[in-house]
């Protein structure tokens, strides 16, 4: 259980409201309301990894528990592993119409389940074992209301 949360306000350049929740991808840090009972971030911002839609679950990093200097420093180990780009508007991958922080994977489909696998596997829980950290969440997906889109300034 994490002891404090940071908000990082400052350091989000722009949010975008997702009416269609079809359009998330591994990769995006995502930021929304969580209501459920007894939980102790409310309002988390998350690099998501995954969904599992046989739970009705997605899985992600809460930065929230880090602060910003931690956070730096796992998006600069992940940096060596996979691209961390802003997409921009006119981006032809940018499917949403508004610049946003994104992790770009090299590969797609199945190597890319695998791809992410391993970047958690060897990376971030690695990252979160040395600094003695407990970043990694689910929410449940019925759960989450005004999910943004964020494009974040490292």
């Amino acid at each position: 259980m994490a002891k404090r949360i940071t908000r990082h306000n400052r350091k989000i350049l722009n949010e975008h409201y997702l009416t269609n929740k079809i359009g998330l991808k591994p990769g995006m840090i995502l930021k929304f309301n969580y209501y459920q009972k007894n939980v102790f971030d409310k309002y988390p911002m998350i690099l998501y990894l995954y969904r599992d839609r046989k739970k009705n679950l997605i899985h992600g990093l809460n930065l929230n528990y880090l602060l910003e200097n931690e956070v730096r420093l796992l998006f600069g180990d992940m940096s060596q592993k996979v691209n961390t780009i802003l997409l921009e508007k006119d981006d032809p991958l940018n499917k949403l119409g508004a610049p946003y922080t994104f992790l770009k994977f090299k590969n797609v489909g199945e190597v890319a389940k695998a791809e992410r696998r391993d970047t958690y596997r060897f990376v971030i829980k690695d990252f979160m074992e040395k600094r003695k950290l407990d970043i990694y969440r689910t929410y449940f997906w019925n759960s989450i209301n005004n999910l943004k889109v964020i494009q974040y300034q490292f």
